[in-house]
């Protein structure tokens, strides 16, 4: 950690995955874990030039920073299948030929939500899917 880094601003910090610095990837924005938007979270990655992976994220709104779900299905009241169930959407992803990915989430009512981010390749199965990190939006 660097000296200028206190405990304070180290975890504010988005958090990340080893496997998002495997992939030689570099969070542009936000800069904090947690961020308030109007509608709109947007997230820019920048790429090393050779990357041949797509980077995607889905989100969850949230309730008292536990899903509803987690908390029926610690309870043993959720089955993880009735658990999928939740309402996950899709956030678009865009790659400009400059080596970044900007992606963007349209938050349909306020509240807290959580961003999955994850990379994948077409056609490489082995490799599958491959978490990257999550971030953390409040939608006024």
């Amino acid at each position: 950690m660097p000296l200028s880094e206190n405990y304070e601003t180290f975890e504010k910090k988005p958090l990340l995955t080893p496997q998002f610095y495997a992939e030689n990837l570099k969070i542009i924005s936000p800069n904090q874990y947690q961020s308030e938007v109007q509608k709109t979270a947007f997230i820019m990655i920048e790429t090393p030039g050779s990357y041949q992976k797509k980077i995607a994220g889905v989100y969850v709104k949230q309730e008292n920073e536990l899903l509803f779900s987690e908390l029926l299905q610690e309870a043993g009241i959720l089955t993880p299948q009735e658990r999928k169930k939740e309402d996950i959407k899709v956030c678009q992803s865009q790659q400009d030929t400059k080596g970044k990915t900007q992606i963007s989430c349209q938050f349909t009512q306020p509240g807290v939500y959580k961003v999955l981010l994850y990379s994948y390749s077409f056609g490489q199965r082995q490799q599958g899917i491959k978490e990257l990190g999550q971030l953390k939006f409040h939608a006024l």
